[in-house]
């Protein structure tokens, strides 16, 4: 007799990457939708559920846990996780997983494209060409933007994003700072697990 797969509720819309691999491996309940489940709802559904995968726009409390008795691990899809009753949940012995690192390198992209699209003009450029502001021609003041070269990067904040915005630099040339001590002592490690996730979307 095949194994009954564990009950899983994904409480809002996330990528197809995600949410393929629940298909395939648990009886799942996804609700198909952006913005916060209803509480009613989110409270109503979680009756029957092993697994909980949640954002930061849903309270995980004592009243949540309390309506899932069969409740044994919540994914929290969120850097952090003040939505849930961390106490309440080990109380319970129920599993609190959260995703620390899952916006890291995309936060660090956006920076480096926000500096190249305001040092090179590209949106402003951009809306000029959409709304015929380019009459033909040629002038070498057209559109000049600012080369980013042996101008000096400054990071307020050397965390995760700090420093991968450091490292991910577009090209050679720029005056990058130097973490003090203490921001290498303090910069949060990430682990195997986020690495590897990190790796694979890449």
């Amino acid at each position: 007799m095949p194994a009954t797969k564990p009950r899983v509720l994904v409480t809002s819309r996330l990528p197809s990457v995600a949410i393929e691999p629940l298909r395939h491996a648990t009886d799942l309940d996804y609700r198909n939708e952006a913005g916060p489940i209803p509480r009613d709802q989110l409270l109503e559904r979680v009756r029957e559920v092993d697994g909980l995968v949640a954002q930061l726009t849903d309270k995980v409390d004592a009243e949540l846990l309390a309506a899932a008795p069969k409740l044994r691990v919540v994914s929290d899809v969120a850097v952090g996780y003040n939505n849930v009753d961390v106490a309440a949940a080990k109380q319970r012995g129920i599993m609190i997983t959260h995703t620390p690192d899952v916006l890291t390198d995309a936060t660090a992209d956006l920076t480096l494209g926000l500096i190249l699209g305001i040092t090179r003009r590209l949106v402003e450029g951009d809306r000029l060409i959409r709304r015929g502001g380019w009459k033909g021609g040629f002038g070498l003041d057209f559109m000049l933007g600012t080369d980013l070269r042996a101008k000096r990067l400054g990071i307020i904040g050397m965390g995760r994003i700090g420093q991968v915005s450091r490292s991910a630099r577009p090209r050679s040339g720029w005056k990058l700072p130097t973490p003090s001590a203490r921001d290498r002592a303090a910069r949060p490690r990430r682990s195997a697990r986020n690495s590897t996730a990190s790796r694979q979307r890449r």
